[in-house]
């Protein structure tokens, strides 16, 4: 799926799709400070901004 067709708020699972890596991946990223997530409620759900994940790929592209 081309990254156009997402919504502007995305789900760890719609990243992980997007990047070709695990939810887990992601985690670790988070850790180490590489792919920051926004948390949305008390269970600590984690969203990314498209333009965020945008960005990303095109510093990964460098």
């Amino acid at each position: 799926m081309l990254l156009e067709a997402y919504p502007q708020i995305l789900t760890i699972t719609q990243v992980a799709e997007i990047l070709q890596v695990t939810p887990l991946t992601l985690k670790r990223w988070e850790k180490k400070g590489i792919l920051i997530p926004i948390k949305i409620n008390g269970r600590g759900d984690r969203r990314y901004f498209k333009d965020q994940i945008l960005e990303f790929l095109g510093a990964a592209k460098q």
